[in-house]
């Protein structure tokens, strides 16, 4: 049996292949490549004059940036679903000078982030058949007149109350439509008749990851990625006490450890978050007898080196040897396959 976990970040996107025969992790194969958004990004700015955008919605950010950039002195064409990578909101993005047209026949720039290449060069290199593919990106959700903060919160309250291993979508289950991304992601899946999959988060998938390398329980995870960061507490069942997700050019080491002594006191606010303009924070339940300077933390993330040092209770989580492969390796322990 083969599965194929890909983990997308706004920098890179973390590919590890499971191959049941083999018996040592460390010999899976790993793939790290440039994410869709950065991708995308640079074949916009490679391209001169007036330009065609189509295919799904996918990861903005870069490619958001590059488009309007190109937007100074060109036009720039952009199908309905295309263009709600830009905004869910179609008026935000005809705003900005986008011209939304109902599809693109002939695009220049055809955005995708399930990429059928990359499955055929594995499978050929490999000598395999992928068996299911597993993949994890950010989705804040959207709700018109409410901050995607608090829909990404209300609905990270709902997706972790069963436990980070839960929190997936398997092919069968219906995601909420204001999950643009994720549905795009589901249609792509089915669009290119891929039937056996599954999507989730990657904070997500990151937390579960980092706490794949604990030896006790509970402890704190740290996902200090590019754009966000999310902290939670976790337990020997991987159920989430509580959790808080910020944005990472908005901590410092300082503050940040500050807001992990109050989750772990269980007295840090979701307002306290969401007015320092990250997304929020909530407690599921309290776990006795834990404390700050006694709990082992784990950290994982592109920028994890700018907020922590390590020591002996702040470990930089390498599941298998590589730090870059976490959030593959929880997307995989959904699947109990590891």
């Amino acid at each position: 049996m083969q599965v194929l976990a890909i983990d997308i970040g706004l920098g890179t996107s973390d590919l590890l292949l499971y191959d049941s025969k083999e018996k040592n992790p460390e010999n899976y194969l790993k793939l790290i490549l440039p994410s869709p958004t950065k991708y995308f990004s640079r074949q916009v700015s490679s391209l001169k004059g007036d330009i065609f955008v189509g295919g799904y919605t996918v990861g903005g950010g870069l490619i958001n940036k590059a488009l309007k950039r190109h937007l100074k002195g060109n036009k720039v064409f952009i199908s309905k679903e295309a263009s709600k990578t830009i905004s869910d909101d179609i008026s935000e993005v005809k705003a900005d000078g986008f011209l939304v047209v109902e599809d693109v026949l002939h695009p220049d720039i055809f955005l995708k982030e399930v990429d059928k290449e990359v499955l055929y060069f594995i499978e050929s290199r490999c000598q395999c058949n992928i068996d299911k593919v597993l993949i994890a990106a950010q989705d804040h959700g959207f709700r018109k007149g409410v901050s995607d903060r608090e829909v990404r919160i209300e609905f990270l309250k709902s997706f972790l109350k069963n436990g980070l291993k839960s929190a997936k979508f398997e092919a069968e289950d219906i995601i909420p439509e204001n999950f643009t991304r994720w549905n795009s992601l589901k249609k792509q899946f089915n669009d290119f008749d891929i039937k056996n999959f599954a999507i989730s988060d990657t904070s997500v998938v990151a937390a579960l990851g980092a706490a794949f390398c604990a030896k006790k329980f509970p402890v704190i995870t740290v996902d200090v990625g590019n754009g966000h960061t999310f902290a939670a507490i976790v337990d020997e069942n991987y159920n989430v006490s509580a959790f808080l997700e910020h944005h990472t050019s908005k901590l410092t080491t300082e503050k940040l450890i500050s807001f992990l002594k109050k989750m772990v006191d269980y007295n840090l606010s979701h307002n306290e978050i969401f007015d320092d303009k990250g997304h929020g924070a909530h407690t599921f339940f309290k776990i006795e007898n834990i404390s700050y300077d006694k709990i082992d933390i784990f950290v994982t993330g592109p920028r994890r080196e700018e907020l922590f040092c390590e020591n002996d209770r702040v470990k930089f989580a390498n599941p298998f040897g590589d730090v870059m492969i976490t959030g593959c390796v929880g997307l995989l322990m959904q699947q109990s396959l590891v």
